[in-house]
């Protein structure tokens, strides 16, 4: 999956929340805060122990390679959002009716300040509404969502396929799902969350989230340091 999120993910668990909120504010010197310096450290110490194959970046997640790490036996884990279970399932079937099909949250590290319940990413696909629309606007938006878009029959659709709406009170109906351990894992982390986070290539202007991906695949190659990572970053949002 892309080296994004596990630098997403690491920094939560070291910093907490706090920590991209200042890189998300243009704090100056957010970048090398210490929990960013440290999730670094750590992509690379399992870079140089042979953790990923050599020249490795990133993985695509559109093309289903990313899930085809694991069926075709790869790959042992996969970070990833929650249509990588459909991927799975259309791909290798036999791969999660026999049961070879896992899951399991983000872990906390080790005196880490990030709750082990922190979301970062993209859980699912979503839709958003600019801050910017009128009231009347907003209003309009909601019904369309609610009404015209998440009716009864297109979630009953997305369950039946093992995706997550984001509709509040679908337990009864996750429950009787197919796919109902995998659906209501994600409905429960997703309602449980204490602190969700957008992803960060996202969350940022278009041109840092380049930034972001570019300097991340240098250090994945080990042409920045985590220390030449830090600096870049901060020296690409003061601009």
């Amino acid at each position: 999956m892309s080296s994004a999120r596990r630098l997403e993910y690491l920094v939560d668990r070291v910093g907490g929340p706090d920590t991209f909120a200042n890189i998300a504010a243009g704090k100056k010197g957010a970048w090398s805060a210490p929990a960013v310096l440290e999730a670094t450290r750590m992509i690379r110490q399992l870079v140089d122990a042979g953790g990923f194959a050599k020249g490795f970046t990133s993985v695509s997640a559109d093309t289903g390679q990313a899930e085809a790490q694991l069926y075709t036996g790869k790959a042992a884990m996969l970070l990833q959002g929650s249509w990588g279970y459909g991927s799975i399932n259309t791909g290798s079937p036999k791969f999660v009716s026999e049961s070879h099909l896992g899951w399991a949250g983000f872990p906390s590290v080790a005196g880490g300040k990030g709750d082990p319940s922190d979301i970062v990413g993209n859980p699912a696909n979503f839709f958003s509404l600019s801050a910017q629309a009128s009231a009347k606007e907003k209003k309009t938006a909601v019904s369309y969502l609610k009404d015209g878009v998440y009716n009864d029959a297109y979630v009953d659709s997305l369950l039946k396929n093992a995706d997550v709406p984001p509709v509040k009170d679908l337990d009864a109906k996750i429950k009787a799902s197919a796919n109902a351990d995998w659906s209501s894992y994600v409905y429960n982390l997703t309602r449980d969350a204490k602190n969700f986070q957008l992803s960060w290539d996202q969350a940022l202007s278009p041109g840092l989230g380049d930034a972001l991906l570019t300097h991340l695949d240098q250090l994945f190659l080990g042409q920045l340091s985590p220390e030449q990572f830090c600096a870049q970053m901060d020296k690409a949002a003061a601009k």
